[in-house]
């Protein structure tokens, strides 16, 4: 069964961010996907690579392993992504990312639902030997979205979040048999 790893981009306590990504969470779970939620505040990090060779470094590569495909949530701060993301996406070695497909999905309070943090993390995700999806979910103005606890409920965004989750599993099963062959 196709395992989809979840990576929540931010460490912002109260992050919109986050009920998105429980949301595409509960969708593909839904569809009959296995997740892996992973929260980059299990990982922190002062400095770049200050977890290398420890044991939360194992368990990340470890999950980064279990995954056919991942999607990135992450929020954009000013033009960019969080560097708590850009720490973790560089504790997983190259070979733990090589020839994955990663989806993007971007969040923000304004209008372009985190359109320049996507575009920035497909350039580190090539940099990973990855794959980005050419399809990515725009999440905006979000503080404006209706929500359920940790679920968001507002029916345009579950609209555009099913068809970004249709499209990835398209993919991912195109993908899946060169992957299985290792061509």
């Amino acid at each position: 069964m196709v395992k989809i790893g979840i990576i929540l981009g931010t460490g912002r306590k109260g992050s919109y961010s986050f009920y998105v990504a429980k949301t595409i969470d509960k969708l593909l779970r839904e569809k009959g996907l296995q997740t892996l939620f992973i929260d980059v505040r299990d990982y922190p990090q002062t400095y770049t690579n200050e977890l290398e060779n420890t044991e939360k470094h194992r368990e990340y590569e470890s999950k980064l392993n279990l995954c056919d495909a991942i999607i990135i949530v992450s929020p954009e701060y000013n033009h960019g992504y969080p560097g708590e993301l850009k720490m973790l996406l560089d504790l997983g070695a190259r070979k733990y990312y090589e020839r994955k497909l990663i989806g993007l999905v971007g969040v923000s309070n304004g209008a372009i639902g985190g359109a320049r943090c996507i575009q920035q993390l497909k350039l580190v995700i090539i940099a990973l030997r990855a794959y980005p999806f050419p399809y990515s979910l725009y999440v905006n103005n979000v503080d404006e979205l209706s929500r359920e606890g940790e679920i968001i409920t507002d029916q345009r965004f579950l609209n555009k979040a099913h068809k970004f989750i249709d499209q990835l599993i398209k993919y991912i099963s195109m993908m899946s048999r060169p992957r299985e062959l290792n061509i």
